[in-house]
């Protein structure tokens, strides 16, 4: 019985274990990147490997798998995955460039004026880079087979 209800839910099975598989990995890379623990970086978008990229790409292999590489439902999730897996990597990432240039900017106001304006500043951690969105894309893609084999 749980094995029907779990295949009549893949497309939505599949991606959410993708992205929760992605982001219980984050704490563990920047561990052995940083070699310090950050339980944060669990609810972080940012990060190794990218869920963006891990939870669109297990979508899109899931439907390709079951409807077929010709299906429309293939061609609209693989074209949103690569929509998203590069909005992650490069929209994103400009944006937490630009954040980190306001705070730049904030700071040196502050310091000039010496007045301790208090304001708050920009999350700078926004995007993915290259490797953590591949990492993320390789993770769903691995996921979603797994659960191809095992349920079909």
């Amino acid at each position: 019985m749980k094995t029907y209800i779990i295949a009549r839910y893949i497309y939505l099975f599949v991606p959410f274990i993708s992205w929760a598989a992605a982001q219980l990995l984050k704490p563990f890379f920047n561990y052995l990147i940083h070699r310090k623990w950050n339980y944060k970086m669990f609810w972080q978008s940012s990060g190794m490997p990218s869920s963006h990229s891990s939870t669109v790409m297990s979508l899109a292999t899931i439907i390709g798998l079951r409807e077929g590489l010709s299906s429309p439902f293939f061609a609209i999730a693989i074209t949103f995955a690569l929509i998203i897996m590069y909005d992650a990597r490069g929209v994103r990432q400009a944006s937490g460039k630009h954040a980190s240039y306001l705070n730049s900017i904030m700071d040196d106001v502050n310091n000039l004026l010496n007045k301790g304006i208090s304001y708050e500043r920009f999350k700078t951690e926004l995007g993915h880079s290259t490797n953590q969105v591949a990492a993320g894309g390789v993770l769903g893609f691995l996921i979603a087979l797994l659960f191809y084999n095992i349920i079909g």
